[in-house]
C-alpha cells in the first residue's frame, strides 16, 4: 500500500488565496489520505520575529500541530509552503513524531515514477 498522507493548510493558501481543496484532490489520487483534526491551525511559523524572537511562541503553537499529525497515523505530512516545512519539521523532531514532511511537488515526483 502506498504511504498515506496528511496535508496541512498553510496560512497563505486557504485564509488568503483560498486554495485548500486542490492540493488534495491533487494527492488523492496516488496517495491515501487522511484528514488531521484542524487542517487549518497555524503551525506556528509566523515569520521571521516569531522564530528569532519569540521561539517560545513558535513552539507552543507548533506542539498541539504536531500532535495533530502524529494522531492520524499518515506516515507523512504534506504542505506547499517552506515556511511550514521548517516549523513542521521541528515541531515534529521535538515532540518525537516520527511523521515525515515532504512537498507536494515531491510526492507528484514519486507518484509519476510508479
Amino acid at each position: 500500500m502506498d504511504n498515506s498522507i496528511t496535508y496541512h493548510d498553510p496560512c497563505h493558501a486557504r485564509k488568503t488565496q483560498g486554495v485548500w481543496k486542490e492540493p488534495r484532490a491533487l494527492l488523492s489520487q496516488n496517495y491515501p489520505l487522511i484528514e488531521m483534526e484542524n487542517p487549518n491551525r497555524c503551525c506556528g511559523f509566523g515569520g521571521v520575529t516569531i522564530q528569532t524572537e519569540r521561539f517560545e511562541l513558535a513552539q507552543m503553537a507548533g506542539a498541539p500541530k504536531a500532535k495533530m499529525i502524529e494522531e492520524t497515523g499518515a506516515d507523512i505530512v504534506s504542505a506547499e509552503c517552506s515556511a511550514c516545512r521548517m516549523q513542521l519539521t521541528n515541531a515534529m523532531y521535538q515532540n518525537g513524531v516520527k511523521t515525515v514532511f515532504k512537498n507536494p511537488i515531491e510526492l507528484m515526483e514519486e507518484a509519476l515514477r510508479k
